[in-house]
């Protein structure tokens, strides 16, 4: 369950909207003995001219997880609990910021940054995404590691009636989650790379 609300609009039109979700998770399809939790509650500010469309949020919420849709697969995910700003006009392209303490599913003893850079034209219908992450874990974490990945997507439009992404990813110890923040007693000894291409096309 998700509710969304505009609790507050300045004179400016500047606006502050809270979403807050609950949801009850089992391993198998039982009902009974379900976990609860609340996987995002957070607060975005919207509407300040500044930010020029893009806006600037604060708390825990699922975030930047694109995925292979046939499979449900999230090859990107930087869910967490954290702050940032979203979708600002830079260049040719609109850039993303975003440091996070914990994944929605995995407290660390690490801090994450985030960086997105996307929407960036490379040639007819087609652009480029880049999704970068630093971890650093806490001194006092045992055996905790830093780690990084770097996300590129070129998603190439109007491809036999609908689109084409090709993704490659590289991932270093708790890296290696591509995105959010992985086992952090992970060295760089740990890698991963990946491959991935999508074509979704309509035949009618």
């Amino acid at each position: 369950f998700a509710y969304t609300r505009e609790f507050a609009r300045l004179s400016g039109g500047a606006s502050f909207v809270g979403t807050v979700m609950a949801g009850a998770y089992h391993a198998t399809p039982e009902i009974s003995g379900s976990t609860l939790r609340t996987p995002q509650a957070f607060v975005e500010a919207k509407n300040i001219p500044f930010l020029k469309g893009g806006t600037i949020w604060a708390g825990r919420r699922y975030y930047n997880r694109p995925d292979v849709s046939a499979l449900d697969f999230k090859y990107v995910v930087m869910d967490g609990t954290g702050a940032g700003i979203d979708g600002i006009p830079m260049g040719p392209g609109k850039f993303s910021y975003g440091v996070f303490r914990n994944d929605v599913d995995k407290p660390q003893s690490a801090t994450r940054h985030n960086v997105i850079y996307q929407g960036i034209p490379v040639n007819t219908n087609g652009t480029l995404k880049f999704d970068a992450t630093i971890i650093r874990a806490d001194s006092s974490a045992v055996n905790g590691h830093g780690g990084w990945s770097l996300s590129v997507a070129h998603k190439q439009d109007k491809l036999l009636g609908g689109d084409n992404v090709l993704v490659l990813q590289y991932g270093v110890g708790p890296g290696m989650r591509i995105g959010g923040t992985g086992d952090i007693t992970r060295g760089s000894d740990f890698t991963r790379t990946r491959v991935i291409d999508q074509l979704i096309w309509q035949v009618t």
